[in-house]
């Protein structure tokens, strides 16, 4: 059981912080194209 509720909150971690790290990769492609 301990397992099975940390697993969801890694992956939501994992998610977020990726969407984080993309609007990042994005914005500087962004300014670079400009």
């Amino acid at each position: 059981a301990k397992e099975d509720g940390d697993k969801p909150g890694l992956e939501a971690m994992l998610q977020k912080v990726l969407q984080l790290y993309a609007a990042k990769v994005l914005s500087k492609r962004s300014y670079a194209y400009r």
